[in-house]
């Protein structure tokens, strides 16, 4: 178990800690996906503010309209319109970007989309903090946040702090930040320490949780080592490596707990039940490799990303294969009815006792899968791209492909055409009946930056 106490006592310890290099602080505040990039500010030790650069407001966006059309498998054996599901939506970003001349600076992300189908509009704050520094040595940033920890792609083993998973298919948007406090602490280009206090759903002091990581560089190769806690859970252990081999980026990421912080499905007697290892190593890994090729006589214009995950607490029966069996539920869910009332079920399949329960994590359900992301930038002129991926459960050879094709005009007005398909055998994770689960989907986007 984990003394949220001493994790307190670590996070403000690591503090007070200098660092006695010149600091890029653009470099030290690019962790987030939203931010947007500005001018170098000069590092000033030893006081002259003259070359700051003036206080600046700034505000960007986009805007991004998606029409999705699926079919279900059913269709393709026997063919009927109402068997194509389509969903229309807009979504718009508004990013304010404030930055004072004392380096203190403030960013906020507000998200509104709007769904046709259904005729509602949800508007979210993705993003809203505060970024401060001690000295230009200790850099703070307070708020709801997108934090990159962890170098691998698509999977991030080490990551306990995302509130979001990354998807395959991506979304319109942007993702949820987590709310916290961020420490970074940077000891020139040798050594990083990084904290981050978790207050997210927090409603007292002792539901907090703690992670610490820190991070070193060795010639070309960079590795860290990392920690995650709360009270009433199994502390998590991490490490990940990226380096270069030959002509390839390589990354991993490994985690480690004595016990399965996450409940799973367990059945005896007929009966459907929530388990928790508490007495058994739970390990997560991720090796990723990624390579440049140049391609029709331009260099680095195909880019190719491979990842293998592990997860160790993953089923090794499927689950989605016993689709019509009814079982009693020893932990009742809420649900809803088919008149649209919400009710409360004591009995029915392994699917929905594992969906309503949130027990099951997509991309994460058994124990090996495989993902290949493929890019071809310039693709016929400049300004397309061609995307090709791949993800797979091998242990139930299933998988879901993709093939995307954007279109960016140098104005910022981009179009795309997103196909996507569930492969493999029925009821499987990728082809048991889940809107999730189209056999074959077209996306067709338009949007414009500002």
């Amino acid at each position: 178990m984990c003394d949220w106490r001493m994790l307190l006592v670590v996070l403000l310890a690591i503090g007070p800690a200098t660092a006695g290099d010149d600091i890029d602080e653009a470099a030290l505040f690019s962790d987030t996906n939203t931010v947007i990039d500005s001018a170098k500010i000069v590092n000033t030790l030893k006081g002259d503010t003259a070359n700051f650069p003036k206080k600046t407001v700034g505000f960007s966006g986009q805007v991004v309209s998606a029409g999705v059309a699926a079919a279900t498998r059913e269709f393709f054996s026997d063919p009927q319109s109402d068997r194509i599901g389509f969903a229309g939506s807009m979504v718009g970003n508004l990013m304010l970007d404030i930055r004072l001349i004392s380096g203190v600076k403030a960013f906020a992300n507000l998200e509104a989309g709007y769904a046709a189908s259904l005729s509602q509009m949800q508007v979210n704050l993705r993003e809203i903090f505060v970024d401060a520094n001690i000295a230009h040595r200790v850099y703070l940033r307070t708020g709801k946040q997108v934090l990159q920890w962890g170098p691998c792609n698509f999977w991030n083993p080490t990551d306990l702090i995302n509130v979001e998973k990354k998807l395959f298919i991506q979304k319109i948007g942007y993702r949820e930040g987590a709310y916290g406090l961020k420490l970074h602490v940077p000891f020139g280009t040798l050594a990083n320490v990084y904290g981050f206090l978790d207050a997210k759903d927090v409603s007292s002091i002792d539901s907090l949780a703690g992670a610490a990581k820190v991070e070193f560089l060795l010639g070309g190769t960079e590795f860290a080592f990392s920690g995650w806690g709360k009270q009433d859970r199994e502390p998590v252990f991490g490490f990940d490596v990226t380096t270069g081999i030959w002509d390839f980026n390589v990354a991993g990421e490994l985690s480690l707990s004595y016990g399965n912080n996450a409940s799973s499905l367990h059945e005896e007697n007929g009966v459907l039940g929530l388990h928790r290892e508490d007495d058994k190593l739970i390990t997560h890994a991720c090796l990723g490799l990624t390579r440049w090729f140049d391609l029709l006589n331009m260099s680095d214009r195909l880019m190719v990303i491979g990842e293998l995950y592990y997860n160790s607490a993953g089923y090794s029966k499927n689950a989605f294969a016993d689709p019509d069996t009814a079982y009693r539920y020893s932990e009742p869910l809420n649900a809803i009815s088919a008149t649209g009332m919400p009710t409360v079920k004591t009995s029915g399949t392994k699917t929905d006792f594992l969906v309503g329960h949130g027990l099951y994590e997509r991309n994460s359900y058994s124990h090996y899968y495989l993902a290949l992301f493929t890019s071809i930038s310039r693709f016929i002129n400049t300004s397309m791209t061609l995307n090709l991926n791949a993800i797979g459960n091998l242990e139930q050879q299933c998988a879901m492909l993709s093939a995307g094709l954007t279109y960016t005009s140098l104005s910022d007005f981009s179009l795309g055409v997103t196909v996507a398909g569930n492969v493999g055998k029925k009821n499987t994770e990728y082809t048991f009946k889940s809107p999730e689960n189209p056999a074959l989907m077209l996306q067709l986007t338009a949007g414009m930056a500002f």
